[in-house]
């Protein structure tokens, strides 16, 4: 399994069209074929489960054939030690097959895939995090830009602080030592009014937009 997954990884940086040609004459790729042979790499692909598909609930967890991978992976991932700047961003995990899970945004370099949201600090370590729910974004645009929304929670002694906020578009953060307030105001072109105005930010935005830019790094990485 270390080794069909090693050749995975290998395969998504030495991308080419049809997963057999790693074993092709022509483009043989020695770290792959070495590793094993065509016919042992489709066997595994082929036969590979991760959920007992009699325990699946008809219209139930869309995901639940990878269920036990991606909760096994969360766990992982929530061991890591958190930096102190961290941000939340959509990610896109380009695919262009039939899934019911599958997106268009026109507006992402990726345009077909799943949409994801990622956590991730400012070197792109992932982690994980768990949902929260907070005023529709379009109940927030009809109030206007600066409109901004707060909870708190307290969790082993430390307060959390989510703020969402409204300027172009809604943005989310999450923070233990800064919160909304005091709050500051920034300039902002205004299409409507075809002047500059000025918008009401969140203290935990100015702080964010200095460490800003995680998940970002993280889709560098992966390209390169």
């Amino acid at each position: 399994m270390e080794q069909f997954i090693g050749v995975c990884f290998c395969m998504s940086i030495h991308v080419l069209p049809k997963p057999r040609l790693y074993w092709n004459t022509q483009t043989r790729v020695e770290m792959v074929a070495r590793t094993m042979s065509l016919n042992r790499w489709e066997n595994i692909k082929r036969n590979l489960h991760f959920a007992d598909n009699n325990n699946q609930v008809p219209g139930g967890d869309k995901l639940f054939k990878v269920r036990p991978l991606l909760n096994f992976l969360n766990d992982s991932f929530r061991g890591i030690p958190m930096d102190g700047m961290l941000c939340v961003d959509e990610q896109m995990v380009p695919f262009k097959r039939k899934s019911q899970l599958k997106q268009y945004i026109p507006m992402k370099p990726k345009r077909w895939g799943y949409k994801i949201f990622i956590l991730a600090d400012q070197h792109g370590i992932v982690y994980r995090l768990a949902g929260c729910t907070f005023m529709d974004d379009q109940a927030m645009k009809a109030k206007g830009r600066g409109t901004q929304e707060e909870k708190m929670a307290s969790h082993n002694g430390v307060n959390l602080f989510a703020v969402k906020w409204f300027d172009n578009r809604p943005v989310t953060l999450l923070s233990t030592f800064v919160a909304a307030n005091p709050t500051t105001q920034v300039l902002r072109w205004d299409k409507k009014e075809k002047e500059i105005i000025r918008v009401s930010r969140p203290s935990v935005v100015a702080v964010c937009n200095k460490s800003m830019g995680g998940v970002d790094l993280l889709d560098s990485l992966i390209a390169l």
